[in-house]
């Protein structure tokens, strides 16, 4: 398994999982930056 794709991909999944709840990232910027990151 590539752990260098898999660690941001388990950031945004927990994000996602936050926002879901109705709360927000720990921190917003970052989370942006990851979902861009996966999607290029």
């Amino acid at each position: 398994m590539d752990y260098i794709l898999f660690l941001p991909t388990r950031a945004v999944m927990f994000d996602q999982a936050v926002l879901t709840e109705g709360g927000l990232p720990a921190d917003p910027a970052a989370y942006v930056k990851r979902v861009n990151a996966l999607l290029s």
